[in-house]
């Protein structure tokens, strides 16, 4: 299954969600998971992203991380 993490640099005053994609990239190359970590830039991006992973038609996991907007 591939985990795709839609993350917004811009959420929060500490941006903690940028600071979780280290960790996240740590995380997944020990396991082995095949992963995708997309930021956003501007309003609609966290949307596109999700619509455009799922197209693939391959078993996805979504994540979002960063601010009431992203979810």
């Amino acid at each position: 299954m591939r985990h795709v993490f839609i993350v917004n640099p811009a959420a929060g005053k500490t941006q903690k969600a940028v600071d979780l994609i280290p960790r996240i990239e740590a995380y997944l190359a020990e396991s082995g998971g095949e992963y995708e970590i997309l930021t956003t830039e501007k309003p609609g991006d966290a949307t596109r992203f999700a619509r455009e992973s799922c197209a693939a038609g391959t078993p996805i996991r979504l994540y979002a991380g960063g601010g009431d907007g992203t979810l």
